[in-house]
Order: structure tokens, then sequence, then C-alpha cells
């Protein structure tokens, strides 16, 4: 896990520990020192629990990085584990983040993408049942969800993002209630 410090560097989490804090540069130096340890924690957590959640970093097609990058398609290749692609719809450009994901995957990658989520949705869902199809239509795979947009959710933001309250942590949520969903294959077939 990738922990940012801020000024391009950070803190580079192995089995639960800071093992260094390293700028992005050094990061990718240190990738064929990294990997064994990334798949061996991976292998163990498989041996252990019979469903394991796979989480990404950033986009999975940044074609600059491809080949340097141990935290997305590579991870999902060695496992091969079944990928779901998630947009933010609240940032605009919804068709071209999911279908330009697609479109610019690797053969071998696109395989494993078995579907999306469009996160983040406001307003009312009738009025994007066209863009789930074009999303089905041109993108080869089943939209498994349209996520609603949560007024005053209290999560901490990923990559280091500040709310602007500054809450962070569990105790912004302590008093909420939270249901997390996740789709996972049982038997060949997708459940929610």
């Amino acid at each position: 896990m990738l922990k940012p410090e801020g000024n391009g560097r950070s803190q580079v989490i192995v089995d639960g520990k800071c093992w260094e804090t390293l700028a992005a540069s050094d990061y990718y130096q240190r990738r064929q020192q990294l990997w064994p340890r990334v798949t061996a924690a991976l292998d163990r957590l498989r041996d252990t629990y019979d469903l394991v959640i796979i989480e990404g970093a950033g986009s999975p097609a940044e074609l600059n990085l491809s080949e340097q990058e141990i935290v997305n398609m590579a991870v999902a290749r060695y496992a091969q584990s079944p990928v779901v692609l998630v947009g933010d719809i609240e940032r605009g450009g919804i068709f071209a983040q999911l279908l330009g994901t697609l479109w610019l995957l690797e053969p071998a990658d696109r395989a494993l993408v078995a579907g999306l989520v469009v996160n983040k949705f406001r307003g009312d869902l009738r009025l994007f049942d066209r863009g789930v199809g074009l999303l089905e239509e041109r993108g080869g795979a089943p939209v498994l969800g349209v996520m609603p947009w949560l007024d005053d959710l209290t999560v901490p933001e990923e990559d280091s993002l500040g709310l602007p309250d500054g809450t962070v942590g569990d105790a912004a949520i302590a008093d909420r209630r939270l249901d997390i969903v996740v789709f996972c294959s049982v038997s060949g077939g997708w459940n929610g």
C-alpha cells in the first residue's frame, strides 16, 4: 500500500508496517524488490480467506506506467481475479473514464473486467438508463450498479485528500450507519 505524505513522497506499507518512505521515482526503481512481497502477501491471504478484495490505486490504464505498476492489473493478472472498474460521474466524463479505460487495456487485461460501476450519481436514476445501455453496448461489460451520491458522507478521502471540515477517521462516522456491498463471483455468476 502507498500512503501519500505530500511533496511527492509516500510511505510504502508492507505487511501492515511502514517499509520505507520513498519519492515516486525511487518507488518505481524498487519495484522488483517489492513484487515478491506483494505476491507472497496475496498468496497468504488467499490461503487463509475464501474471499480477498483487491483494490487498485488510480487508473489501471496508465500507459506510461503499465510495465512498472504493481498495484493494479499486475495483481489482477497474477491472481486471475475478476476486475470491477469504478468511474466517478461527479467529476464528469463517465463515458470517457470507463470506456477509455476499457479500450486502453491490453486484451488479456480487458478479459479480466467483469463489470462496471458508476459512482456518485445525483438525481433521477431513470435519466441515466440510456447511459447504462451505452456503457454496456460500447464497453462489452455489464453495469453492475449505479451508486447514488450521498450527502454529508464523512468518510476519509483517498490519496490523502482532506475533507472540507477537516474530519478524518472512524470518529467522523461513529454514529452513522453505512452499508457496504461487495460484488463477488459465485459459481461463475455475479451476486451482490
